[in-house]
């Protein structure tokens, strides 16, 4: 009798250590080892634009862009190239035009 009621408990208990192990498990997969995490990556780009007169005709200009990961998600980056698309000053006509042509209802649909 008092083996049947000390097996009984041992069954019950063995049965809440087996839920809170695999409980636990999953708790430590998803916090440490992430593996549940989201599948789109986020990075915010910030940069900081400076220029420098070199001799009387010539503007050095200073770029620096800093990427931050702000997923999850681990995004290497293995290669990177930044350009400048336009050198010379131009009229603020022209910078409207620009405008009114990528930015239509604050979408962004590309250069013409």
């Amino acid at each position: 009798m008092i083996a049947e009621f000390v097996n009984e408990w041992l069954a019950i208990v063995g049965a809440l250590a087996t839920t809170a192990a695999v409980i636990g498990g999953a708790i430590f997969a998803w916090r440490n080892t992430q593996i549940f995490r989201a599948k789109a990556p986020h990075v915010i780009i910030t940069h900081e634009i400076s220029h420098r007169l070199v001799g009387t005709q010539y503007v050095h200009i200073f770029v620096t862009a800093v990427l931050h990961n702000s997923s999850r998600v681990h995004i290497e980056f293995l290669d990177g190239f930044a350009s400048v698309q336009q050198v010379n000053p131009i009229s603020d006509a022209d910078v409207e035009l620009l405008y009114t042509q990528v930015f239509v209802d604050r979408e962004h649909y590309g250069f013409q």
